[in-house]
């Protein structure tokens, strides 16, 4: 009692299948920590930025269908993304994997 806990924060790394999951779950329960699984995080930012987009592309093709050949369609405003900062970094990472690279460090880190 009385003695400060240091922060702690592993990396936990190794092939696939070689249980580094399973190592990294057993060390969260021991020191209550929290596993940050770069790959789930990045599949749900990813889902949530194509979830948004895919909303907005459809509301596109609404106005565009409801205003008809030969008028003008509704304008549809953009996504507003400001409140939504994982999807921001859904679309950088949509955008890096688009272009052929990889997802840069800045954005899973």
């Amino acid at each position: 009692e009385g003695v400060p806990v240091p922060e702690l924060r592993l990396a936990v790394t190794g092939a696939p299948l070689s249980g580094v999951s399973r190592q990294a779950d057993k060390l969260a329960v021991a020191f209550e920590l929290t596993v940050i699984r770069v790959q789930v995080d990045l599949k749900e930012a990813l889902d949530g930025y194509e979830a948004t987009m895919g909303e907005w592309d459809a509301a596109v093709a609404a106005a565009e269908q409801a205003a008809g050949e030969d008028e003008e369609p509704e304008q549809v405003p953009a996504p507003d993304f400001s409140e939504l900062p994982t999807q921001i970094l859904g679309g950088r990472a949509r955008e890096a994997m688009a272009e052929g690279n990889a997802v840069p460090d800045e954005i899973l880190v």
